[in-house]
């Protein structure tokens, strides 16, 4: 495959300076250099978050530039020191590894929006010509003309993509006081409720309900939106919001509308296919497509490839589902990922190895509101436990009454299990008549499934010979979700 002419990757800058604080400056400054370049047509810029992981793999600048299939590569190094900000920046033809031009930039250290248009402008001039002036004036354009609420913002980011409880406490903090310093700083308002949406799941110690973080979750997007309906990350955090409501009809609009915006987002493609995910639709082959995608864009995202495997796992494709998961864990010990996987090796009669990776996850417990608890995964536990030899957890738990959706799924799989059809079956039936009051709308007012928990447990490929029964076939078409924007299955 030829390099496209105009292609530019913009690697990652080494931090010089005597504090290892700014590093995040030099993490988001690329980025931000590649958001503007991207705003010129003919430039073709190579998603950030794919050249970062890249530079992981090949931290070589033309081994990784070559990699990427660029024509060109941006480098440089950053150094904050006497209230400036220096960064010494290199553009490089990929192929010879000449030197198209390197330059000295050096601003007040609350200036780095300067920094960004003139390195921005100065590769669009060298790779693509003179400048028109609308697109000059495109490059140039700021989010803020505060330079502090900026450089908060630019930390907001950096610490939101750790993922951690603490790290989003502290990016929440950065980013309110962003929003404070200039109240119409759109971007900041955009991922300060991103930041608030995530804490939904990863937890925080500031003693904020569920409730409440979505609430300011959804007025800080709708901010966002009301000062700036062209910034992406608004969108995005508009849609994240209504895929937890849930509501998968608003957040497939918002977040369509976001990938129009910017189509280099990761985070928006994962979004889109986690909609698809077994948490909300179940449909995963409509996911598979957009995890790929957004891995393409971040190898880095261990949701995505967590999801991937999933997807893979519900498609009957439980080695490639393996693979999956064992790359999403390549990250680190997780907790989830860890349970998912296990499940996986139990669906494949792999016993021992399903053991020890819940025993893994179960040694991790899960953190919320700051509070370690245990992994609460119980019907796992029991079903690894009959694959053992020990019916006597599945039984004690058939035996009980069953009172809540909750009950009836775990009934139905451990019936299925221990070789009870019948019951299985009834537990199936019962929960789909079961009514919820939290059903998911596809469209205004119309919910997308008779019963999507329902279907979502259909999915789950361990009813065994079940499947192939006339009223398991028959639930399936009686739940299967109603999606408006897809095309007919």
């Amino acid at each position: 495959m030829p390099v496209m002419r105009g292609s530019i990757a913009v690697l990652p800058f080494a931090n010089r300076s005597a504090d290892t604080a700014d590093a995040y400056l030099a993490e988001e400054l690329p980025e931000q250099i590649s958001g503007r370049l991207s705003r010129i047509a003919q430039l073709h810029v190579t998603s950030a978050t794919a050249v970062a992981a890249q530079w992981r793999r090949t931290p070589d600048a033309l081994g990784a530039a070559r990699a990427l299939r660029v024509e060109w590569l941006v480098t440089g190094s950053l150094r904050r020191a006497s209230q400036q900000v220096s960064a010494n920046v290199e553009l490089v033809r990929t192929a010879t590894g000449e030197q198209g031009w390197s330059s000295l930039f050096r601003r007040s250290d609350g200036d780095i929006a300067a920094i960004e248009t003139l390195v921005a402008e100065s590769v669009a001039v060298a790779v693509g010509g003179r400048l028109a002036p609308t697109q000059a004036a495109a490059l140039r354009h700021s989010t803020s003309r505060n330079p502090e609420a900026y450089r908060l913002y630019l930390y907001g980011r950096s610490l939101t993509a750790r993922r951690t409880e603490a790290d989003l406490d502290a990016a929440s903090g950065a980013l309110e006081r962003a929003a404070q310093l200039d109240p119409g700083f759109a971007s900041a308002w955009a991922r300060f409720a991103i930041v608030r949406v995530l804490q939904t799941q990863y937890g925080t110690t500031q003693r904020i309900g569920r409730d409440s973080l979505m609430s300011l979750g959804r007025a800080a997007a709708d901010r966002a939106i009301g000062l700036d309906s062209t910034d992406a990350e608004a969108w995005l955090a508009l849609g994240l919001w209504n895929a937890l409501w849930p509501n998968p009809g608003e957040a497939w609009r918002a977040l369509a509308h976001a990938e129009q915006l910017d189509s280099l987002d990761g985070d928006t493609e994962h979004a889109i296919g986690y909609l698809y995910s077994n948490d909300i639709l179940g449909l995963p082959d409509a996911g598979e497509p957009r995890f790929r995608r957004a891995l393409a864009l971040n190898p880095d995202l261990r949701n995505s490839w967590r999801q991937l495997g999933l997807s893979y796992w519900m498609s009957g494709r439980s080695a490639e589902a393996l693979a999956a998961f064992d790359s999403a864990l390549s990250h680190g010990a997780w907790l989830i990922g860890l349970s998912d996987r296990a499940l996986v090796r139990y669906s494949r009669g792999d016993i021992a190895g399903a053991l020890a990776d819940q025993a893994a996850a179960d040694s991790l417990g899960v953190r919320i509101g700051g509070v370690t608890i245990a992994a609460p995964f119980d019907t796992r536990r029991r079903l690894y436990a009959l694959a053992r030899g020990d019916s006597a957890p599945a039984r004690e738990f058939l035996s009980a009454a069953a009172t809540t959706a909750d009950d009836l799924a775990e009934r139905a799989l451990l019936a299925a299990a221990i070789g009870r059809p019948e019951g299985a079956l009834a537990a199936l039936q019962q929960l789909r008549s079961m009514p919820d009051s939290a059903e998911p709308l596809c469209a205004q007012r119309t919910p997308c499934s008779t019963s999507l928990r329902t279907w979502r447990l259909l999915n789950v490929p361990l009813f065994g010979d079940l499947q192939k029964d006339p009223r398991f076939q028959q639930l399936r078409v009686e739940t299967r979700p109603r999606v408006p924007w897809l095309s007919p299955p």
